[in-house]
C-alpha cells in the first residue's frame, strides 16, 4: 500500500507484457484512485490505450470511466476529444457501433481534424453490413453507401496536414485502409495507386509486398479480358 503512482504505473505495464490483463487493470485503477493529477493523466490515458491495443476492451472502458470520474470538471478539450475518441473506437469493437459512430461524428463537428475519429470512422463503415433480411438490390444499394461513406472518411484523414509523426501515421493508415477496402471492391488499379502513395509518405516492406501482390492480381486480371 505505499507505492507511488510512477511505481504502480510500471507494474501495471509489466503485467500487461505478461498478458495479466486484469491484474494489470486493477493496478491501473488504484493509481488512478491514488493521485488524479494533471501531471498523471496522460500516462493514465495510456493505460486505457494500452488496453484498447491489447483488445481488453472491458478492461479499457472501466479505465476510461474511472479516469472521467476522478478528473470530472478538470478536463480540458483536449482530454475530453481523447477520451470520447478512445471509448468510441472500442465501443465500435464491442459491438456497440451504432452510438460510437454518432459520439464520433458528434466528435468531429467540433474537432474536424481528429485523425483518431476520421480513421475509426472510416474502419466502421468500411466493416458495416447491412441487414440480411434486405433483398439483394437494397443489400448491395446500402453496403456500397456504408463503402462510399468509410471512403470520404478515409480520404479526409490523407488529407491531413502536418509533420508531426502521429499525422503522417494517420495519413499512411489512411490509405492503406482505403486500398483494402479498394480491394473488397475490386477496384485494383485504385488500391494500387493509393498503397504507391503511403509508401512514398513512408516505405514499409509489408505494404510493398501487398502493393506487389495487386498488381500481378491486376496484370492476371486483364490477361483474361
Amino acid at each position: 500500500g505505499k507505492a507511488n503512482v510512477p511505481s504502480l504505473m510500471l507494474l501495471g505495464d509489466v503485467y500487461m507484457n505478461k498478458e495479466m490483463v486484469k491484474e494489470a487493470t486493477a493496478v491501473y485503477l488504484e493509481a488512478i484512485k491514488a493521485e488524479p493529477n494533471k501531471t498523471n493523466l496522460n500516462n493514465f490515458i495510456a493505460s486505457a490505450e494500452n488496453l484498447n491495443n491489447f483488445a481488453a476492451y472491458d478492461e479499457g472502458m472501466e479505465v476510461i470511466t474511472a479516469i472521467n470520474a476522478a478528473y470530472r470538471g478538470n478536463l480540458t478539450d483536449e482530454n475530453q476529444i481523447d477520451l470520447l475518441s478512445l471509448s468510441s473506437e472500442i465501443n465500435i469493437a464491442r459491438g456497440m457501433g451504432v452510438e460510437a459512430s454518432k459520439n464520433l461524428e458528434d466528435l468531429l463537428k467540433k474537432d474536424p481534424f481528429n485523425a483518431r475519429a476520421l480513421l475509426s470512422l472510416a474502419r466502421y463503415y468500411s466493416d458495416l453490413e447491412p441487414d440480411e433480411s434486405l433483398a439483394d438490390i437494397e443489400y448491395e444499394t446500402l453496403k456500397g453507401r456504408y463503402q462510399q461513406t468509410a471512403i470520404l472518411y478515409y480520404e479526409r484523414a490523407q488529407d491531413l496536414e502536418g509533420d508531426d509523426e502521429n499525422i503522417i501515421n494517420s495519413r499512411v493508415r489512411a490509405f492503406i485502409g482505403e486500398a483494402q477496402l479498394r480491394v473488397k471492391r475490386r477496384e485494383l488499379k485504385e488500391a494500387a495507386d493509393l498503397l504507391t502513395d503511403a509508401q512514398t509518405i513512408k516505405y514499409q516492406d509489408n505494404i510493398e509486398t501487398y502493393l506487389t501482390q495487386i498488381r500481378e492480381a491486376k496484370g492476371k486480371g486483364e490477361e483474361t479480358q
